[in-house]
């Protein structure tokens, strides 16, 4: 089985709740890891794979990391 299927059911089970778009966040993050960037803020925000400027893209992983109520 492919590796972000089983993040993508792990996440939705472990955290019914929670709001999609915070979901989406955590799976792209955990995307990039699997892909083989660093666990750092900005090699996680640079291999988040969209459409938005790099600095959003890591904005957006510094936010999701910086979220106490994960």
């Amino acid at each position: 089985m492919n590796a972000l299927s089983i993040v993508n059911k792990v996440v939705t089970l472990v955290s019914y709740n929670m709001h999609k778009t915070r979901l989406s966040a955590v799976t792209a993050c955990v995307k990039t890891l699997l892909n083989g960037s660093a666990a750092t803020v900005t090699s996680i925000g640079r291999g988040i794979n969209t459409k938005d400027f790099e600095k959003h893209r890591i904005k957006r992983a510094d936010r999701l990391l910086s979220n106490p109520h994960l």
